[in-house]
């Protein structure tokens, strides 16, 4: 395994300990200058949800699935947009058993918005770079 994909690896792995801290402080009331600043942005909640599970897409896919050639490649980019979605959909319904917590079906569209978006991203950026390198290859 490369240097590379282990940082990656490890970022993705703070990540997400990162994403169990906020949605743990948020489950039991405890504030967080993280929150203030969603509040002060105009739908900065949704805002949030968008960047946090676009994030999370990108590194669960650069960290697990990177150096994936082919149709598994499109696989993989596929599995990483579903893990997230999955996870997602977990954090947004349990909300309704959270007596402080509210279920926002806009929170959990801009979460899988968020991972659409990264998925498109992830797929482009793919596209790119085997045109390049295939042109390369031919010598154009």
């Amino acid at each position: 395994m490369s240097k590379r994909r282990i940082s990656t690896a490890a970022l993705a792995i703070a990540f997400v300990a990162f994403l169990i801290h906020i949605i743990v402080s948020a489950n039991s009331g405890e504030p967080l200058i993280w929150f203030d600043l969603v509040k002060a942005i105009p739908m900065g909640d949704k805002i949030g949800h968008l960047a946090l599970f676009a994030i999370l897409t990108w590194l669960l896919d650069a960290g697990a699935f990177r150096g994936r050639r082919g149709k598994l490649r499109s696989i993989c980019i596929l599995l990483s947009a579903l893990t997230a979605s999955v996870l997602a959909t977990i954090e947004e319904i349990s909300q309704i058993w959270i007596t402080n917590r509210t279920f926002d079906l806009g929170d959990l569209s801009a979460s899988l918005i968020g991972i659409a978006l990264a998925g498109l991203f992830i797929s482009r950026s793919l596209n790119l770079n085997l045109k390049t390198s295939s042109d390369v290859d031919k010598g154009e």
